[in-house]
């Protein structure tokens, strides 16, 4: 029994022509994700400090503007897009109230709104993958306390820079001191 060779040609043609148009489709969707992609914003509580990670599809150079007056750290990627799955989150964090993302221009921008002014941060590429790190740390306190005193006069400053504090003995090659020894931190009560 012959087959005709037509009808061999026929299905074995159709596939081949099948296999064509799924391989450029695939090839389409490579070029897609040519570009670098915000994929996700994860936020981790921590006892101590806020963890945010954030998932690329590949590393990309990013800048970091903090505005502590405003409470915003703003992450800036650029040539990045935002695939849909990326949205604002409100959280129930000590140092964080939300987050807002927003693609103009062929780049990403994600406010981070703190709840804190006194806020210290640290940020780093993970070098495993794709993956910014920030690491968020709330303070109620200042961190810098400054204390402004009375101002000094003239007459004391030369009264103190006529009067040193310790006097050289030469012959027994021992310091004495006019003030006794005084501990930071301490009074003479918490000292007895």
């Amino acid at each position: 029994m012959k087959i005709k060779p037509k009808l061999s040609a026929a299905p074995t043609f159709l596939l081949l022509f099948m296999q064509l148009f799924a391989s450029s489709s695939l090839y389409a969707k490579e070029d897609i994700y040519n570009e670098t992609l915000l994929s996700a914003v994860k936020i981790g509580p921590h006892p101590i400090y806020t963890r945010i990670l954030v998932d690329l599809n590949k590393p990309v150079d990013y800048q970091i503007d903090a505005n502590f007056m405003e409470k915003q750290i703003i992450l800036i990627l650029p040539e990045t897009k935002s695939t849909p799955q990326v949205r604002g989150k409100t959280f129930n964090d000590k140092n964080l109230q939300n987050f807002v993302v927003s693609s103009i221009k062929g780049q990403v921008k994600i406010i981070f709104n703190l709840k804190n002014s006194n806020t210290r941060f640290f940020h780093s590429m993970n070098p495993k993958k794709p993956q910014i790190v920030i690491d968020l740390k709330g303070e109620k306190r200042p961190i810098i306390q400054t204390k402004i005193k009375d101002q000094v006069s003239l007459a004391k400053l030369k009264k103190r820079n006529s009067n040193p504090r310790k006097k050289q003995n030469h012959k027994a090659g021992k310091f004495e001191s006019n003030r006794g020894v005084r501990l930071a931190g301490y009074t003479p009560e918490k000292i007895r």
